[in-house]
C-alpha cells in the first residue's frame, strides 16, 4: 500500500509534555511543549502519509462526516474522551487506553451499529 493514499486525520488540543516521551512513540525530548498533533503529523508525513489536523477537544457535538475516514485508531488516557469517541460515528474503531501505571490496556476493537 502506497502510504499517500492514505489519508490520517489527527484530533488533539494538548501539547506534549514529559509524561508522553514514555509512552508516545513517535514523541522526542525536543518536542517537549509543542502541539501533539504537529509532531505526529510530521512523523506521519516523513513516512509519506498525508495527514489532517484537527486542533481542539473532542465534544459529544464531533460527528464525522460521511466523506472522511471511517477507520478511528484511539489513544486516550481518560474514560470520558473514550465515551465520547463511540458517538462520533466512525464504522470501526481500535481503541487503547493508557492506565495510571503508564502501562496500556488491551486493545479493543469495535464496529458500532449503523444509525
Amino acid at each position: 500500500m502506497d502510504p499517500g493514499t492514505c489519508q490520517i486525520v489527527l484530533q488533539d488540543f494538548d501539547k506534549v509534555s514529559p509524561a508522553n516521551r514514555s509512552t508516545g512513540m513517535f514523541v522526542r525530548a525536543s518536542d517537549e511543549g509543542q502541539l501533539k498533533t504537529r509532531v505526529i503529523a510530521a512523523a506521519m508525513e516523513r513516512a509519506g502519509f498525508d495527514t489532517r489536523m484537527i486542533e481542539r477537544r473532542l465534544l459529544a457535538e464531533t460527528k464525522r462526516h460521511e466523506t472522511e475516514p471511517s477507520l478511528a485508531l484511539i489513544g486516550v488516557d481518560k474514560v470520558g474522551p473514550r465515551r465520547l469517541i463511540s458517538d462520533v460515528g466512525g464504522r470501526s474503531q481500535l481503541t487503547s487506553v493508557l492506565t495510571p501505571d503508564r502501562s496500556t490496556s488491551p486493545a479493543s476493537a469495535s464496529t458500532p451499529s449503523p444509525p
